[in-house]
C-alpha cells in the first residue's frame, strides 16, 4: 500500500490544488470587479465603477452591486446607475467559449444620476473630439433632404416695425434688375449690328437711281436707241428686283428678332412683381407666413427629445448592431474563411456548428426601472448581437401603474437584425394622464410659454429601418394653465398671442418624424395653431398692408430708371426697322410703277 500512494507527492498536491481553491475564493471577485470596470471603461470611454461582484460555483452565476456607468459627454454624470444585476451562466457554454444566460434580473435602473468625482479618463476627451470631428464628416458626406431639420431651426414672427424697405433693398439683388440690364445690353449689341447691317442694305439714293434709270428706258428715241435702253433697262431692273430681295430678307429677320424682344419685353414687365412677392413671402409678409405657429410654442420641447433619442441611439447601435460586421457574414450566411497557416502560432478557426449557439445570449431579462414618477418594470428577451443565429428579434416590454402623477405608462418594441441588410426596430409608448407641473415649453425662443399645470396623454409610435426613421407623436393635454414667461421686443403680434394664450384651457398635438435619423424632417400639426392665428392675423394684416406698399414702391423705384433706359434703347431699334420698312415701300413702289417690266 505505501508503494501505491506517494504520500509526499499527495500532500504536495493538495498544498497546491488548495492554495489555488483559497487564492480563488479570496481575489475571484476582487478580479472580476476589476475586469470589468477595465474592459467597461475601454468600451464606453469613461468609468465604469463597480462596488462589488460575488461569484457562485453551484449554481455557476455572477451578482454584481453599484455599476455605475459615466456621460462619456458629461463626465460628472452617470449616464446608467444600476443597484444590482444577478445572473446564472451555462457552464456547458463556457466550455465552448460562450456566455449563455437563461435568466438575469436587474434592478433599481437610473439614469443620468450626478457622480462625486469625475469619470472622465485620461486621453478620453482627444479621443470624443476625433470621434466627433469623424461623424460630423460621415453626416456632412450623407446626402440630406432639401429643408431637412428646418423646423427644429429658430423660429421667428413677422414683424413688419424692425423691417426697413431701402435696408432690404440694398442687400437684396433683384431678379427684375438683373433681367433688364442683360436686356439692355443685349438690346445695345443688336442695335450696333443692325446700324452695320443697314448702312449694307441699299439705301434711298441708290433706289432713286434706278427710277431715273428706268424713265430713261421709257423715253429712249428711235428703234436703236430703244433696244439699247430695253438692254441696259432690264439690268437696272434685275439689279432692282435683288435690291428689293435683301431689303426684304432682313426686315424678316429684323421682325422675327423684334418678336423675342418684345416678349422679353412683356416678361420684364412682369418681373418686379415676382421680385415682390418673393421678398414678401421671404420676411413674413404673406399669408403663409402665420402657418404652422404651434411650432413656435411646441417646437424646441419636441426637437429636445428627437435630439436625445438620436444620442442614445448613435451610443448604442454600434453594440447592438454587431452581427452585421463580424466578419465572414452576409444576408445571414457564414461564407468559408480561409485561414492562413503561420508557423510556430496558433490561429483560432471557428469551425461550422450543426446547431449553431450564439457567442453571448441573454434569453431573458427582469429589470426595474426607476424615473422621477416612480418604477416601472418590465423584461427583454433574446438578447444578443448574433440573431442571424437565433433567428428570433430583441422584444421588450415595460410597464408602470402606481407611480406619482401619472396613471399608467407602457412601453414595448423589437429591434431585428435577423438580416443585416434589413435592420429594423419599433417602439411603442403610451402615457395616460400625467400630471405636468412647471413644464417650460420653448426656452430661448420669441415667446417662452409656461405650463404651470395639465393632463397629459402621450401616444408614440415610430418604426426605425436601418438609418431612416418614420415616427408619429400624438399627444392631449387638459386643464391646461399656460404662463407665457417671457416676450422678446415690442413685437404686437407677441403681444396678441400671449393675450390668446391665457384662454387655451386644452389642445392636441401630432408630430410626425420622417428621414435620415441624423437629419430628419418634421411636421406639425395641434388646434394653436388656429389660436394664435387668429390672435395675430388682424394685426399682421395690417401690418402686411403698410410694408407690401412700401415695398411694391420701393422695388418700382429701383427699377424705374433702368426700365426707361431700356424702352429708348428698343425705340431706336426700332426706328431701324421703320427705316428699312421704308426702303422697301419706296423699292416695291419704283418696282410697281414700272410694271415690272419695260414696256
Amino acid at each position: 500500500m505505501k508503494n501505491w500512494i506517494r504520500w509526499p507527492g499527495l500532500i504536495a498536491f493538495v498544498v497546491i490544488f488548495g492554495g489555488i481553491l483559497g487564492f480563488w475564493f479570496v481575489f475571484a471577485d476582487m478580479l472580476i470587479e476589476k475586469g470589468i470596470e477595465a474592459a467597461g471603461s475601454e468600451i464606453n470611454g469613461a468609468k465604469v465603477e463597480l462596488a462589488s461582484a460575488d461569484l457562485s460555483l453551484s449554481p455557476m452565476g455572477l451578482e454584481l452591486i453599484g455599476l455605475e456607468v459615466t456621460n462619456p459627454d458629461a463626465p460628472m454624470e452617470n449616464a446608467v446607475d444600476v443597484s444590482r444585476i444577478k445572473f446564472v451562466i451555462d457552464p456547458l457554454g463556457l466550455i465552448r467559449r460562450k456566455i449563455i444566460i437563461d435568466g438575469m434580473v436587474v434592478d433599481g435602473v437610473k439614469f443620468n444620476t450626478p457622480r462625486t468625482t469625475s469619470g472622465e479618463l485620461t486621453g478620453s476627451a482627444k479621443k470624443r473630439a476625433e470621434a466627433k470631428k469623424a461623424e460630423a464628416k460621415k453626416t456632412a458626406e450623407k446626402p440630406s433632404s432639401e429643408g431637412s431639420k428646418d423646423f427644429c431651426n429658430d423660429f421667428t414672427l413677422p414683424d413688419t416695425a424692425s423691417l426697413d424697405v431701402k435696408d432690404i433693398l440694398s442687400r437684396e439683388k433683384l431678379q427684375s434688375l438683373e433681367l433688364i440690364n442683360s436686356a439692355k445690353a443685349d438690346l445695345e449689341k443688336k442695335k450696333a449690328e443692325w446700324e452695320k447691317r443697314l448702312a449694307e442694305l441699299p439705301d434711298e439714293k441708290k433706289l432713286k437711281s434706278y427710277e431715273k434709270k428706268l424713265k430713261n428706258v421709257k423715253s429712249g428715241g428711235g428703234l436703236m436707241g430703244a433696244i439699247g435702253a430695253v438692254s441696259g433697262g432690264a439690268k437696272d431692273l434685275k439689279e432692282l428686283q435683288a435690291d428689293i430681295k435683301k431689303i426684304e430678307n432682313a426686315q424678316k429677320t429684323f421682325e422675327k428678332e423684334i418678336k423675342e424682344i418684345e416678349a422679353l419685353m412683356k416678361k420684364i414687365e412682369k418681373a418686379p412683381t415676382a421680385d415682390f412677392n418673393r421678398l414678401k413671402n421671404k420676411y413674413g409678409m404673406s399669408a403663409s407666413g402665420l402657418n404652422n405657429m404651434g411650432r413656435l410654442v411646441l417646437g424646441s420641447k419636441i426637437c429636445g427629445s428627437l435630439a436625445k433619442f438620436e444620442q442614445w441611439w448613435q451610443k448604442a447601435r454600434p453594440y447592438i448592431a454587431k452581427a452585421k460586421k463580424q466578419a465572414g457574414k452576409k444576408d445571414g450566411k457564414q461564407k468559408p474563411v480561409e485561414v492562413k497557416q503561420v508557423r510556430g502560432k496558433g490561429v483560432n478557426v471557428k469551425f461550422k456548428e450543426d446547431r449553431p449557439v450564439p457567442d453571448f445570449l441573454i434569453v431573458y431579462l427582469e429589470a426595474s426601472v426607476i424615473l422621477d414618477v416612480g418604477t416601472i418594470k418590465g423584461w427583454v428577451k433574446n438578447i444578443t448581437p448574433d440573431q442571424d443565429i437565433t433567428g428570433v428579434p430583441i422584444t421588450f416590454e415595460f410597464t408602470g401603474d402606481k407611480l406619482t402623477g401619472v396613471k399608467k405608462v407602457t412601453a414595448q418594441g423589437s429591434y431585428n437584425s435577423i438580416n443585416p441588410a434589413d435592420e429594423s426596430g419599433t417602439l411603442q409608448v403610451a402615457i395616460d394622464q400625467y400630471q405636468i407641473k412647471n413644464m417650460a415649453l420653448n426656452q430661448g425662443q420669441t415667446m417662452e410659454v409656461l405650463i404651470k399645470e395639465a393632463v397629459a396623454d402621450l401616444d408614440v409610435n415610430a418604426v426605425l429601418k436601418k438609418e431612416n426613421i418614420d415616427a408619429v407623436i400624438d399627444s392631449k393635454l387638459k386643464s391646461i394653465d399656460l404662463v407665457v414667461a417671457k416676450s422678446q421686443g415690442t413685437n404686437p403680434i407677441v403681444s396678441a398671442m400671449t393675450a390668446a394664450m391665457s384662454d387655451v384651457s386644452s389642445f392636441n398635438a401630432k408630430a410626425t418624424v420622417t428621414g435620415d435619423y441624423r437629419n430628419y424632417d418634421v411636421k406639425l400639426k395641434t388646434d394653436l395653431d388656429k389660436v394664435l392665428q387668429n390672435a395675430a392675423g388682424s394685426i399682421l394684416k395690417k401690418q402686411a398692408a403698410q410694408f407690401n406698399k412700401k415695398l411694391r414702391a420701393g422695388i418700382m423705384e429701383k427699377v424705374k430708371g433702368p426700365k426707361n433706359d431700356l424702352s429708348n434703347d428698343k425705340k431706336g431699334l426700332d426706328s431701324i426697322g421703320g427705316d428699312m420698312s421704308d426702303l422697301s415701300k419706296m423699292g416695291n413702289n419704283l418696282l410697281k410703277g414700272s410694271g415690272g417690266k419695260l414696256f
